[in-house]
């Protein structure tokens, strides 16, 4: 209980509790960033997301491979075939590559270089080209080398 002085300069006892002990109902731990209160917190055993994913779910990753690994059939000059939608689009961009197309071209040699075939595929196109232009490339260079050298010797 607290002690103050009346305007007439007598003290006067007051009404006010001091500082008050603890009691059950306040937490025995501290409370902050960090610390919950007992209440808040999970209970042991208890999950902090009890309903949570429920067991089954599949993932947008295990969706996108269950649709590309389906079988389909697909008419081929040989017939009809069975193969997954996967082989099918890359049997397709490959054949569009094959009749002069840039974007399945470079799709194609992605695929390649992202499963380490590109150094393969690079040497099968540079072996072809090499040989088709081989010829060619030589009787250019006959052809603007010969007049350089016949006119070196008129001078």
């Amino acid at each position: 209980m607290g002690k103050t002085r009346d305007p007439a300069g007598e003290v006067v006892q007051l009404d006010v509790p001091e500082a008050a002990a603890p009691t059950d109902a306040e937490p025995s731990h501290d409370v902050g960033y960090g610390k919950p209160p007992a209440h808040g917190r999970f209970k042991p055993g208890r999950s902090g997301n009890p309903k949570g994913r429920p067991r089954g779910a599949k993932s947008y990753k295990a969706i996108v491979a269950a649709a590309l690994h389906e079988k389909i059939t697909v008419s081929t000059p040989r017939g009809r075939k069975r193969m997954t939608k996967l082989e099918a689009l890359i049997q397709t961009n490959m054949n569009a590559a094959l009749k002069g197309d840039p974007k399945a071209t470079d799709q194609i040699l992605k695929i390649a270089r992202d499963h380490g075939l590109a150094n393969e595929v690079a040497d099968a196109i540079d072996a072809a080209a090499s040989a088709a232009l081989r010829e060619e490339d030589r009787a250019i260079l006959e052809r603007h080398l010969a007049p350089a050298d016949s006119a070196d010797e008129d001078k």
